[in-house]
C-alpha cells in the first residue's frame, strides 16, 4: 500500500470531497450519475448511492434534497436517520429526465476524477528540467512519496 501523508502535496490519494465543490466536478454531472443509478437500479438508499459514486453522502445530499423537491425523486421509505437513509425512487417525471439522460450516458458508478487532482505515487526516473538554467540534469533514482 501506497503511504498516504494527507499533509503533504504529493500523495498519491486525492483528497476526500466533502462538498461539491471539493470534487471538481460540476453538479450537474454529479445529478445525472445519480439519476443514472436510480434509473438503472429502481430504489435504491441514500448510503447506496453515494457508495456506488464513490463519494461521501455529504456531497450528494444537497442535489438528492433539491431533486426531491423539484419532484423528480420519491423518497419511498426512511429508516428515521435523515435521507442517508431514505430509500429513494425516480418520479414519473424523473424517470423522463432520466431516459433523456441515458441518451447522452448510462455510466453508472464512481464519480470521474478530475485529471488535475491525481498524481502518480513515484517520480520518474530520467531527466528533470533545472529551474535555474534551461539545461537537464538526471534524477539518480525513483523515490516513493
Amino acid at each position: 500500500m501506497f503511504p498516504q501523508d494527507r499533509s503533504s502535496n504529493d500523495s498519491f490519494a486525492p483528497r476526500v470531497p466533502y462538498t461539491v465543490e471539493d470534487t471538481g466536478l460540476s453538479q450537474s454531472i454529479i445529478e445525472h450519475i445519480i439519476f443514472n443509478i436510480l434509473y438503472a437500479r429502481g430504489e435504491v438508499s441514500g448510503r447506496n448511492i453515494a457508495d456506488t459514486m464513490g463519494l461521501s453522502f455529504s456531497v450528494i445530499e444537497a442535489i438528492l434534497n433539491e431533486l426531491k423537491i423539484q419532484k423528480y425523486v420519491d423518497v419511498k421509505r426512511s429508516l428515521g436517520y435523515g435521507m442517508i437513509s431514505s430509500d429513494f425512487v425516480l418520479s414519473e417525471v424523473g424517470r423522463k429526465r432520466a431516459r433523456e439522460y441515458a441518451d447522452i450516458h448510462q455510466y453508472v458508478g464512481p464519480a470521474p476524477i478530475p485529471s488535475a487532482s491525481t498524481r502518480p505515487p513515484w517520480k520518474p526516473n530520467g531527466l528533470v528540467r533545472d529551474g535555474s538554467s534551461r539545461t537537464f540534469s538526471p534524477r539518480p533514482t525513483a523515490t516513493w512519496s
